[in-house]
């Protein structure tokens, strides 16, 4: 259920209730709600640069629109840290059409906030001394 909303864990939970004719049991319920609240509430969730040609940047914009001021550039083969700060939007569409809202991290005490498209990056496992921006 990682990344999942509360409300999409408990669609699932009624998709798979209707689909094997039965009620999910309050243990099955209860289990998928924590892991789902969990995961929203837990460590900070990082992100890759992919799609990107090793000559081009990945720029990070103002608001979720490629009209909007660049405030920000990551190059394809960066080594700091991208963090995601929120969900997607618009929900439910295609990564090329979903903006993610970031903060990153180019040198120590830097930190540039804006958004990037969801089909230029990729989840990644945050550094162990990484903690979040402030």
């Amino acid at each position: 259920m990682r990344g999942y909303s509360r409300k999409t864990a408990r669609s699932i939970i009624a998709r798979c209730s209707r689909r094997f004719r039965s009620k999910p049991t309050a243990f099955a319920v209860a289990a998928i709600l924590s892991i789902a609240t969990s995961e929203t509430m837990a460590e900070p969730r990082c992100l890759r640069v992919v799609n990107v040609d090793f000559w081009d940047v990945l720029y990070i914009r103002a608001r979720e629109t490629h009209k909007a001021k660049a405030v920000g550039a990551i190059a394809p083969d960066h080594e700091s840290v991208i963090q995601l700060t929120g969900p997607c939007m618009p929900a439910g569409q295609s990564p090329k059409r979903q903006w993610c809202p970031i903060n990153y991290f180019p040198l120590p005490g830097v930190q540039i906030s804006g958004y990037v498209k969801a089909y230029f990056v990729a989840p990644l496992q945050c550094p162990r001394d990484f903690s979040g921006g402030t």
